[in-house]
């Protein structure tokens, strides 16, 4: 380099072979359990252990060896000579395993009146233990393989549940149903859900209804316990003036900060039989999720960067204690990002779905159609840092609709 400048060149390295992986799954699935009755209150019960066992093992071939690459040009090695192509290949193993033991035990019972009739109940709880692994070979932990991604990583975690349901006959035509769930993570912490709902039978063949519920979904083991792994992303970098995509060098890390999924859910509807051949079902719904768990990509990290969420550092920043980073050279020129799984702010859809379903029958074959539409009112999500409505934006649209016609004979 003539003009004494720290400079980074590129190259594929095609003559090594072309990159391929071995895939070998193992799946075990065992329940056993026991059902029975008893003489008290109309009491059914169930009690069963549910096994998993997952084992899945990759071996990867015609990687590039970092080390066999260093070895060629500290000995002057041609990297096109049988040599120098032997030296950089590499294979890979990655085996990944996880288990998931259940205990559960449940039992329903009638017990008290109503105008309706007997009052239902349902009452469980369980237990299941978890464990996950994803062990890397030495070479690719220490970051020596080319064209490869990946780290070890392992965790575990338990959770003990209880639930309940009950049905109440209010009346005859009048019917509520309560429920909630309690779950109680080792490695987490605790969460109540609670649901509700009812359905009244106006008249015959037309229903009213609605519901409303709340849920919560814990973050993955993978996602808490993920090894610092290497990515090469693509984006484009519009902070530093560029038009096109490209690959940056990108490390993913675990997010030991992350926050459970929340979400409430609402729906009112009305459905009518008119007779045995033909029905609608009429249905309005709000769905609210919050504290999406996502992964932030390169492309949403110059994002944030352009909006000031965040600002680049030196390539010589320690940002080993860092998740999202990004690295730029006093030129601009990004050199390095690190990024992860995110709590965004969530989404809140709401629309009103309309269903047909109607028989035909002749002497040439029986004829059903089905016509299910659904209309997006507003669907507000996270862009750029601001919560905004994309109704109507690409792969968002406002109305779908789906019929279909069979024919059988």
């Amino acid at each position: 380099n003539p003009y004494g400048e720290e400079t980074t060149g590129y190259f594929r390295w095609v003559d090594i072979g072309t990159r391929d992986g071995n895939v070998d799954d193992y799946n075990l699935d065992l329940t056993a359990g026991l059902r029975g009755y008893l003489d008290w209150n109309n009491a059914s019960w169930e009690v069963y252990y549910h096994r998993n066992k997952a084992d899945n093992k990759s071996v990867g071939q015609y990687y590039l060896s970092y080390s066999g690459l260093a070895y060629n040009q500290q000995n002057d090695i041609d990297l096109g000579s049988d040599e120098g192509v032997a030296n950089m290949k590499a294979t890979t193993l990655q085996e990944s395993s996880s288990t998931f033991d259940q205990y559960f035990a449940g039992i329903g019972f009638d017990l008290g009146e109503l105008p309706g009739g007997t009052i239902s109940h349902y009452v469980g709880a369980e237990y299941f233990e978890q464990t996950y692994a994803d062990i890397y070979d030495g070479q690719s932990e220490a970051g020596r393989i080319g064209g490869s991604a990946g780290n070890s990583s392992e965790g575990l975690r338990d959770v003990t549940a209880l639930f309940f349901e009950t049905v109440l006959p209010v009346t005859e035509t009048i019917e509520v149903n309560l429920k909630a769930r309690y779950d109680d993570y080792s490695d987490f912490g605790d969460n109540i859900a609670p649901a509700i709902s009812a359905r009244w039978d106006v008249a015959e063949g037309v229903v009213i209804r609605g519901s409303y519920s709340e849920s919560f979904r814990a973050p993955g083991l993978d996602l808490l316990n993920a090894a610092r792994t290497f990515s090469a992303e693509a984006a484009i970098d519009y902070n530093n003036g560029s038009t096109t995509s490209r690959q940056y060098d990108t490390y993913y890390t675990q997010n030991s900060e992350l926050d459970a999924e929340t979400s409430d859910y609402t729906n009112l509807g009305v459905a009518w039989d008119v007779n045995d051949n033909l029905s609608f079902k009429l249905d309005y719904f709000m769905l609210s999720v919050d504290n999406v768990i996502q992964s932030k990509s390169l492309q949403s990290l110059i994002s944030d960067e352009a909006a000031g969420l965040i600002t680049a550092v030196s390539p010589d920043a320690d940002t080993s204690n860092e998740t999202f980073y990004l690295k730029r050279a006093a030129s601009g020129t990004l050199i390095e990002a690190g990024t992860s799984y995110f709590n965004g702010a969530g989404f809140e859809i709401e629309g009103i779905d309309f269903t047909i379903n109607a028989n035909l029958e002749t002497d040439f074959g029986d004829l059903r159609f089905s016509n299910v539409n659904s209309f997006v009112l507003t669907y507000d999500s996270e862009v750029g840092g601001v919560v905004q409505n994309t109704t109507g934006w690409s792969g968002q649209p406002k109305l779908k609709s789906v019929a279909t016609i069979s024919w059988s004979y």
